[in-house]
C-alpha cells in the first residue's frame, strides 16, 4: 500500500469509527460531522478510481454502518469495480451479521440499481454545452437508453430480494422492516425457488399492516424490478 492508499484508507477507518460511535446521528455537530466527512471522502473515491479499487472492502465495510441516504459511497465504488461486483459484495453483507447491516447493505444496493455512468453524460455536455436545447434532448435520449436496455445485473436481483426478505421477516423491528421493504418485490417471475415460504410470510406482514407496508402489496417495490433496472 503506498502513502497515498494509506491515507485513504485511513481516513476511511476514521469515518468508521465515527459511524460505529452511534447507530444515528445524534446532535446537530454530530450529524454535520458525518455529512462532511462522507461527502469529502466520496469525492476522495470519485478522484482516483483505482484507488478506490484497491480499498473496496474498507468502502464496503462503511456501507453497511449506515443507512446509505445519497450515493456519495456506493458510486465512487461502482465506477471502480463495476455494478456487478459492488451488488455481488452487497449480496453478500445482506445476508450475514447484524440485522442494521444486512438493511443498510440492501440500502445501498438501490444506488447501484439506478446508477449510471457519468462519463457519458460529462460528454455529451463537453460536445454540445453550448446548445442547451440539444444538450437536454440528447440526455434524455440517454437516460431512456439507460433505463430500456438489459439489465446486466437481472441474475443477481434475485438473491438480493432473497436475502432482503429474509430480513423483513426475521426482524420485528420496523424501522429495519421499513429499510428493506422497497429492496424486493412480492412477485416476479425471477424469483428463486427457495423464497417462495419467505415472500408468503412477507405478505402476511404486509398485509397485516397495509398502512406501513402498502408498497409491497401495490408491486412497486424491488431493485431491479421496480425500482432501477428494468
Amino acid at each position: 500500500m503506498n502513502d497515498k492508499d494509506a491515507e485513504l484508507a485511513a481516513a476511511l477507518d476514521e469515518f468508521a469509527a465515527l459511524l460505529a460511535g452511534g447507530a444515528d446521528p445524534i446532535g446537530q455537530d454530530r450529524y454535520e460531522q458525518v455529512e462532511s466527512t462522507r461527502l469529502l471522502l466520496g469525492q476522495a473515491l470519485t478522484a482516483d478510481p483505482a484507488r478506490t479499487a484497491r480499498l473496496a472492502d474498507r468502502v464496503l465495510s462503511l456501507l453497511v454502518l449506515e443507512a446509505s441516504t445519497t450515493g456519495q459511497l456506493v458510486g465512487p465504488l461502482v465506477a471502480a469495480i463495476g455494478r456487478k461486483a459492488t451488488l455481488a459484495a452487497l449480496i453478500s453483507r445482506a445476508g450475514q451479521g447484524r440485522r442494521e447491516h444486512r438493511a443498510n447493505a440492501c440500502r445501498a444496493a438501490y444506488w447501484v440499481a439506478v446508477w449510471t455512468d457519468p462519463a457519458a453524460y460529462r460528454a455529451l455536455f463537453a460536445r454540445h454545452r453550448s446548445d442547451p436545447e440539444r444538450l437536454r434532448r440528447l440526455i434524455a435520449e440517454t437516460r431512456e437508453r439507460d433505463w430500456t436496455a438489459v439489465d446486466p445485473l437481472a441474475e443477481l436481483w434475485p438473491h438480493l430480494w432473497l436475502a432482503a426478505a429474509v430480513c423483513f421477516t426475521t426482524c420485528d423491528d420496523p424501522d429495519v422492516r421499513r429499510a428493506v421493504e422497497t429492496a424486493f418485490p412480492l412477485e416476479h417471475p425471477d424469483h428463486l425457488p427457495q423464497a417462495a415460504p419467505v415472500l408468503a410470510e412477507a405478505r402476511r406482514i404486509a398485509e397485516h399492516d397495509p398502512q406501513t407496508y402498502g408498497r409491497l402489496l401495490t408491486g412497486s417495490t424491488g431493485y431491479g424490478a421496480a425500482i432501477g433496472g428494468c
